[in-house]
């Protein structure tokens, strides 16, 4: 009895290396996108958001008699080049309503690096799952979506701890980097003397696996030591040349840190340039005090902060009914730098004009 063909993947598919320190992740994603039609991978830049989405529409890509489409909107700067590229993907002609041209398709559709057309990418998501029943989205992006039903998987920086027999070695983190720094120089091995070296590396990196990714790249021609040297300024330090195939905020931290930055609205970013005056821990009321002067128009700090948090620039916890934000330790030097160049711009951090929203 011939075998069964396997369905189409249409789009960029996974990549070769395995992930490192997200099998819960994973589990946990696929067992979501199982119960849910509209799944989002949301977290701060260079997580690994668009790794674990691909990994996982892999391992459920044989339940979609269509299979999957994956489409990488780093690139897209419109509404238009969105549905241009799944048109593109799919064959499907220029003329008529792409809901209606899904609607009889058994399909993973994977928009992948949505941040900067979030609101369009909501729409398009809603009409194509309404109209199509058996057509299911994942999504990538610093924020939700915001529909009703989406489902979202808060993916935060690698663990720090691990509970292997191999201690500091095991740390994901630290696994990634030398898997990196091997493939830089051919033959690399982390010692016994190294690996505490590597694990402080990775942590003032926020266990980051693009930040990880990026320090490990230097390994070619540098030496541990020089490195961590480099590390006190990680957003100058981290850069490498484009690959093919490779987003551009992809080839930097700062590069990251800055697609962030342009998602927010006015309001946003001025809170978020001034956290950069005050500890990575902080309180509402300290919040209220840097960002007390701003003109907002019948807009608390409380809800501009609420979109930082939305936006995984900024984490939050709860504690007898008080909030305690808190950030990464690269977002926070990003925030520091724009601050000081506002700073030495103007000599003081200018207003904000207008009214926000």
């Amino acid at each position: 009895m011939a075998s069964r063909p396997r369905p189409p993947w249409r789009g960029p598919r996974p990549g070769a290396t395995e992930l490192i320190g997200r099998e819960t992740d994973l589990a946990r994603l696929t067992g979501l996108l199982a119960d849910h039609r509209v799944v989002t991978v949301a977290g701060p830049a260079g997580c690994g958001k668009s790794a674990l989405a691909l990994a996982a529409a892999r391992r459920v890509h044989a339940g979609y008699a269509d299979g999957v489409l994956s489409v990488d909107l780093a690139v897209a700067r419109t509404p238009e080049d969105v549905t241009r590229e799944i048109r593109r993907l799919l064959r499907l002609p220029e003329r008529g309503g792409l809901p209606r041209l899904l609607a009889d398709r058994h399909l993973l559709l994977v928009l992948d690096n949505v941040d900067h057309l979030t609101d369009s990418c909501a729409g398009l998501v809603d009409d194509v799952v309404q109209v199509g029943r058996r057509v299911s989205a994942l999504v990538t992006s610093r924020e939700p979506l915001g529909l009703a039903y989406e489902s979202v998987w808060r993916l935060p920086p690698l663990p720090a701890l691990t509970t292997g027999p191999d201690g500091v070695r095991g740390m994901p983190a630290v696994q990634l980097f030398a898997r990196r720094a091997a493939q830089a120089r051919p033959g690399f091995e982390v010692s016994a003397k190294e690996v505490g070296t590597v694990a402080v590396i990775c942590g003032l990196l926020d266990r980051l696996p693009l930040a990880v990714e990026l320090a490990a790249d230097r390994m070619a021609d540098e030496s541990l030591d020089e490195l961590l040297r480099r590390l006190d300024d990680p957003l100058t330090a981290l850069r490498r040349p484009g690959r093919r195939g490779q987003p551009a905020h992809q080839t930097s931290l700062s590069a990251a840190l800055q697609r962030s930055l342009d998602c927010l609205t006015p309001a946003e970013r001025w809170c978020f340039v001034r956290l950069g005056a005050l500890p990575r821990l902080f309180g509402l009321d300290e919040v209220d005090r840097v960002c007390g002067a701003a003109p907002w128009w019948r807009l608390r700090t409380s809800v501009v902060l609420d979109g930082l948090v939305a936006k995984s620039l900024v984490t939050v916890r709860h504690h007898a009914g008080r909030p305690t934000y808190a950030m990464l330790r690269t977002v926070h030097q990003f925030a520091a730098r724009l601050l000081a160049g506002e700073l030495g711009q103007y000599g003081t951090a200018p207003a904000l004009s207008g009214r926000v929203g």
